[in-house]
């Protein structure tokens, strides 16, 4: 059997301050083709805290500039699901490999470090006109400048290197910025699932314990994280994610140490209202909204750092085993859920972190997670999670344990 050619696409990125604060680089393989390319920042739309969401941005929730390069993808996609992926390396630059049988089909999206699609790349731009679909001789892109909505490419391409077929092809306002989303990725970027409700007064499922850990499903083209609390770990390892949900992945099973009720779906008005999706033949939850994924926080990736939007207050019952991380900066944070199929009980920090002594709690303790929470990952898989800034470092754990 005859091995596909492959292509290779090579370029820089450079993201918005609103999306990207710092370069970043892509490195990735797939099949056929090599991409390659540098993200850069600076598209000149800093100051723009959020934006709205008709047709093209809905794909876009808008985030304030937080995060780093690494962490950021981007991926080869078309209506069909996703051919390749490459992520992103500390200086910027990216090689995606991409099936060259395929590659006349396909469009590059840019996942943010907000795990949160800044939108298709614009090849190039011509007559009021702007082109997302590669050909056989894309190769070397140069800068890839991040915008609200959108990212382009800095230089100009020869007409070899893209294409202008009409599903690829998008109308531009005046100034540059693309008007909906092309044909060639409406599936692709469309939101997945049926909404049933949308900030409903409706309470959980009957027979599902808010306070039991959930099966979680991530969407990371929209930026929600959806949950639901009456399968079992075997009902939701059988679910197989559609190949046309680009952008979804299932969280990792979690071994539940401090359990949380939600008090409202994020984006809701009040208390009590909750906004739920029709997915796989059953009803999920939306509780938390994500700005920012599994940003490295140190070189090593020892630790990585993942912003929620959510509304949980969170118990630890007594006999529950926990300790605290404590960041440089002095800031702690609890140990809440810890990674089912860990190999080590210990984790390898950084310089300047610390864990506490493990205790086993004599006393309740209840802390909210309310808005912008942060959840530090370690190297084992822990997670230690507080609202955003952390616990102040005079908080203990010596009044709560034995």
């Amino acid at each position: 059997m005859k091995k596909a050619k492959a292509v290779s696409v090579t370029a820089s990125v450079t993201a918005a301050a609103l999306l990207v604060a710092a370069p970043a680089a892509f490195a990735g393989n797939g099949g056929a083709g090599m991409v390659t390319g540098t993200v850069t920042g600076s598209g000149g739309d800093g100051g723009v805290a959020s934006i709205p969401r008709p047709e093209w941005d809905n794909v876009l929730f808008g985030t304030s500039g937080t995060g780093g390069g690494a962490g950021l993808q981007v991926a080869a996609v078309n209506n069909k699901g996703q051919a390749a992926i490459a992520k992103v390396a500390a200086n910027g630059k990216f090689t995606l490999k991409v099936p060259k049988s395929k590659i006349s089909s396909l469009a590059l999206v840019l996942l943010t470090g907000t795990k949160r699609t800044s939108g298709p790349i614009l090849l190039a731009r011509s007559g009021g006109k702007g082109y997302v679909l590669m050909t056989t001789k894309t190769g070397a892109l140069g800068k890839i400048v991040v915008h609200v909505g959108y990212a382009a490419v800095a230089k100009k391409l020869s007409s070899r290197e893209y294409s202008k077929a009409a599903a690829g092809a998008v109308k531009l306002s005046s100034n540059g910025r693309p008007n909906f989303v092309p044909k060639a990725l409406a599936i692709a970027l469309k939101e997945k699932g049926y909404r049933t409700d949308n900030c409903a007064a409706k309470p959980y499922p009957t027979g599902a314990d808010p306070s039991t850990p959930g099966s979680e499903l991530i969407d990371q083209v929209y930026g929600q994280v959806w949950i639901l609390k009456t399968l079992s770990q075997a009902e939701f390892e059988a679910i197989d994610l559609y190949p046309t949900w680009f952008g979804w992945v299932k969280n990792t099973p979690r071994e539940v140490l401090g359990t949380g009720v939600f008090d409202k779906s994020p984006g809701c008005a009040s208390d009590g209202l909750f906004s739920y999706k029709q997915m796989y033949g059953h009803n999920w939850l939306n509780v938390a909204a994500v700005d920012g994924v599994n940003e490295p926080v140190d070189e090593a990736g020892l630790i990585t750092k993942t912003t929620n939007i959510k509304y949980e207050d969170v118990t630890w019952k007594v006999g529950v085993v926990v300790n605290m991380l404590t960041a440089p900066s002095g800031q702690r944070y609890m140990l809440k859920t810890r990674d089912l199929s860990r190999t080590s009980d210990t984790s390898t920090l950084p310089a300047g972190w610390t864990i506490s002594p493990k205790c086993t709690l004599k006393t309740q303790l209840q802390l909210p997670l309310h808005n912008r929470v942060t959840n530090y990952r370690t190297s084992n898989g822990d997670s230690f999670q507080a609202e955003e800034g952390g616990l102040d470092s005079s908080f203990n754990l010596t009044p709560y344990c034995n």
